[in-house]
């Protein structure tokens, strides 16, 4: 039998109080599970712990065996689902059946809270070979990958963008953030038009889409940076969108950005993606950062010449109730 010691739980919440000792358990875990994987090396804290140390409403479930934490694993409760954290469950040895308890006992309890789904979220080597084994356990698990991601970064020191003059025909708008039913309306053409069926179903969906814009607002995706939330129009017709944030680190992030399907590839992408670094420079950010679909070739090779390397690969995975 693996475990002797069975299973332990401890919820997490705003102003809610976990043990010190119990917090540095959980990160004794992490970096012995952790210790070869270059987000963690670069000082990129893992979910698991973040979700303790910002007070974020969920719960970390844990398995002892004589007497040591052996694996963890844990989630966040949002408005219809919850979403599975620690990227992989950080546990010390692979072995199938904890990890298919550790899920079974979460989806369980996303079901008593009366939600619809689970998603889980897990972050990689660039080349995913280290996602391997867990993406197969999450599988069995009911679990359907929709998306893989490509996180990148560039020091903005490093960042090569020519320098030229805006074209006359182009300028800048920011959105209106007390009345966003136009930039919605700018968002669903955009991704309307997206290769991923993930991005083109959430595009169609404008409740859904305002309320996941005013937790923007609130700081859910990172501070908004003054003036990094902007509109691109030609000759008065907006074709373009750009969100940029600033997350812990003083780090600037590219949350979104898109041109509309008639004007892609006519250089738009990359007078957006001028006009973030501008951005994250004049706000003092030490790097810039980004999420892009592993199948849009275009889009990276954009982001590499401009000095982007992939830090990690990131597959969304999503189990449904009902």
């Amino acid at each position: 039998m693996l475990l002797s010691s069975g299973w332990g739980s401890v919820r997490t919440a705003p102003g809610q109080y976990v043990c010190r000792r119990l917090r540095e358990e959980l990160e004794e875990l992490c970096s012995e599970v952790y210790s070869n994987l270059s987000w963690y090396k670069n000082g990129i804290q893992p979910p698991l712990l973040a979700q303790i140390d910002d007070g974020r409403r969920g719960e970390v479930l844990f398995a002892r065996k004589e007497g040591r934490i052996v694996a963890a694993h844990g989630f966040l409760d949002m408005r219809e689902k919850v979403r599975l954290t620690s990227w992989a469950p950080a546990a010390l040895c692979r072995e199938q059946q904890t990890t298919a308890a550790l899920l079974e006992l979460l989806v369980q309890r996303a079901r008593l809270l009366g939600k619809n789904r689970a998603v889980y979220v897990l972050r990689g080597e660039p080349s995913g070979e280290d996602a391997r084994w867990w993406l197969r356990c999450h599988e069995v698990a009911g679990f359907e990958q929709t998306m893989i991601r490509l996180d990148m970064q560039v020091a903005t020191e490093d960042i090569s963008v020519a320098s030229e003059q805006c074209p006359n025909h182009i300028c800048w708008d920011e959105v209106e953030t007390h009345a966003l039913e136009p930039f919605l309306e700018l968002y669903a053409r955009v991704f309307g038009t997206s290769e991923s069926p993930l991005a083109r179903s959430w595009s169609q969906q404008p409740d859904r889409l305002k309320w996941w814009f005013e937790r923007v607002l609130e700081g859910e995706e990172g501070e908004l940076i003054p003036g990094g939330w902007l509109s691109l129009s030609k000759a008065n017709v907006p074709i373009g969108l750009l969100l940029v944030t600033m997350k812990p680190g003083a780090n600037a992030h590219v949350a979104d950005v898109g041109v509309i399907r008639e004007e892609r590839g006519r250089g738009y992408g990359r007078l957006l993606m001028r006009k973030a670094v501008e951005i994250a420079i004049a706000n003092k950010a030490g790097c810039l950062s980004l999420g892009v679909e592993a199948q849009n070739k275009p889009a990276i090779r954009l982001y590499e010449s401009m000095g982007f390397r992939a830090l990690s690969r990131t597959s969304v995975c999503i189990r449904r109730f009902r």
